[in-house]
C-alpha cells in the first residue's frame, strides 16, 4: 500500500528499494491478493505502477498476488516479473499461494525467476514436510522452464 501514486515508485527507488510486491495478504489499489475470494486482477492504477517500475528498473514481485492479478501483471510488464517466494500449485493443489504452470511459464518467458520458499504449507499439503518435498519444487520448475528460472525464496517456517 506504499504506492499511492506512480510518483511514489520514484520516491521508494530513491530510498533504495529495488523490488516491490504488488500486493501482500490484502487487496490494494494495485490488485487482488491471493486471499481474495474474487480476484479482479490488476487495476488501471496497478498498470501505471508497473509502467513506472519498468521505467526505473524496479523488480516486480507477484508472490502474494491472486491468479488473475499475477497473469495481468505478467502481461502488463515489459520487464521480468519475479515470484520471490512462491511454489508450484501442481505439487500443492489446494494452496492459492502457489503458482500455476501457466504462470510459471509466462514468468520464464519474461526472463523472471521463481524463488522457492521454505514455508511448510507451500511445500506440501500435509505433514511431514521433508527436504525431498522442498527439492521437488526446484526440480519441477527446472524441468518446466529451465534451471535459470528457479532460485531460493526468502521465507521459511521453522517446525514448531
Amino acid at each position: 500500500e506504499h504506492f499511492r501514486t506512480p510518483d511514489d515508485v520514484d520516491i521508494f527507488w530513491g530510498l533504495g528499494q529495488r523490488i516491490s510486491q504488488l500486493t501482500h495478504n490484502e487487496t490494494n489499489l494495485i490488485g487482488s491478493s491471493f486471499l481474495e475470494t474474487k480476484d479482479r486482477g490488476l487495476t488501471d492504477f496497478g498498470t501505471r505502477i508497473i509502467e513506472r517500475m519498468n521505467t526505473l528498473g524496479m523488480g516486480i514481485d507477484v508472490s502474494h498476488c491472486g491468479d488473475q492479478t499475477t497473469l495481468d501483471a505478467l502481461e502488463a510488464s515489459k520487464q521480468p516479473v519475479l515470484f520471490t517466494h512462491a511454489s508450484c500449485r501442481t505439487l500443492v493443489p489446494n494452496s492459492l499461494r502457489c503458482k500455476t504452470d501457466e504462470m510459471i511459464r509466462k514468468m520464464a518467458l519474461k526472463g523472471g525467476v521463481m524463488g522457492i520458499p521454505y514455508i511448510r504449507f507451500m511445500i506440501r499439503g500435509q505433514e511431514p514436510v521433508t527436504i525431498e518435498h522442498l527439492l521437488d519444487h526446484y526440480d519441477y520448475v527446472a524441468k518446466l522452464v529451465g534451471i535459470e528460472h528457479v532460485g531460493i525464496g526468502g521465507d521459511f517456517s521453522p517446525k514448531s
